[in-house]
């Protein structure tokens, strides 16, 4: 076990350097020059001579060190992000890290709440469906997580709300902080992972069922109730949790849309405003803040599955 706590680990920091050097690759090789973008940002509006322009833009790229060979300039960056520095913001001069880390709890908050929904609907109309396999229910459900799955989310997102905030007003399109705000972003983000853990938890409770060792424990006359919860739940779960876990990352990345479809803050709506603004440090940092999460909850959730396999914890 302890062996393969350290190598999951271990794998973390490859695979999160590489990370760091694609995001830094991709924004140097742009056919932008990042400076003319800061000069455009916080100038006046005005433009200045082609003289000055020039000296101006010489002057910050050597302030900046960007006049120096890439490779210096990547080694630099990844000691600046060890400690923490993203460096600055373009467009507002703020520190980045600053800012990723004031909206990261919004975004935070809504990746749990779309996690609540895909885990409770999710386990509900999978586990219904199992235990009816071949009924009405069970193709009803199917074909409604096959309808989740291929469903974009910004158009679940504008459905949603066209029913509930515009036809029906029961909920509110903007506002944060309440639980009633909450509610469209949440199930917005959280029905493609429903559909998803659904169709699992079904097939693996299908296949759990027709064991051996279930038709034996039937056999000594347990009750329906006790024989899903104590004996084929706990078969069921492994897989399921590391699917639930898998899809808690792509809800932190599908924010990017949610918050934007929602205007709700974020670093999601952040990481987009970025992007329209040609703001290159603050991109940098949103994608490296968005790849680095999605690289350790997938590290959480392989700790998580030997927790509850015992078959991984003899590995």
């Amino acid at each position: 076990m302890g062996r393969y706590i350290v190598a999951r680990i271990a794998a973390v920091v490859p695979v999160t350097f590489g990370m760091v050097l694609v995001v830094f690759v991709l924004l140097n090789v742009l056919p932008v020059d990042p400076i003319q973008v800061m000069i455009t940002q916080t100038g006046s509006g005005q433009a200045p001579s082609a003289a000055a322009t020039e000296e101006t833009i010489a002057n910050i790229r050597e302030e900046l060190g960007l006049d120096r060979p890439l490779y210096i300039q990547f080694a630099s960056y990844l000691g600046n992000a060890l400690t923490g520095d993203l460096g600055r913001s373009f467009r507002s001069n703020q520190s980045v890290t600053e800012m990723l880390l004031e909206q990261y709890p919004h975004t935070i908050r809504l990746a749990f709440a779309g996690l609540s929904v895909t885990i409770v609907l999710g386990l509900t109309f999978g586990i219904l469906a199992g235990l009816l396999p071949g009924s009405l229910l069970d193709r009803g459900l199917v074909m409604v997580a096959t309808l989740g799955i291929a469903t974009p989310t910004f158009w679940s997102g504008l459905m949603l709300i066209f029913v509930f905030a515009i036809v029906f007003p029961i909920f509110p399109v903007l506002g944060v902080g309440s639980v009633k705000a909450m509610i469209l972003p949440a199930l917005t983000l959280g029905l493609p992972g429903t559909a998803i853990v659904a169709r699992l938890t079904r097939s693996n409770l299908v296949a759990v069922m027709q064991q051996d060792f279930m038709l034996t424990a039937r056999s000594k006359g347990l009750s329906g109730r006790l024989l899903v919860a104590r004996h084929a739940m706990p078969n069921v779960l492994g897989p399921v949790l590391t699917v639930i876990g898998l899809q808690f990352g792509n809800l932190i990345t599908g924010t990017v849309i949610v918050e934007t479809v929602f205007s709700r803050p974020g670093i999601g709506r952040l990481g987009v405003d970025a992007i329209l603004q040609s703001d290159y440090p603050l991109v940098q940092g949103f994608t490296l803040a968005l790849a680095t999460s999605y690289v350790f909850l997938n590290l959480a959730v392989d700790l998580i599955h030997m927790w509850v396999d015992p078959r991984v914890r003899q590995l």
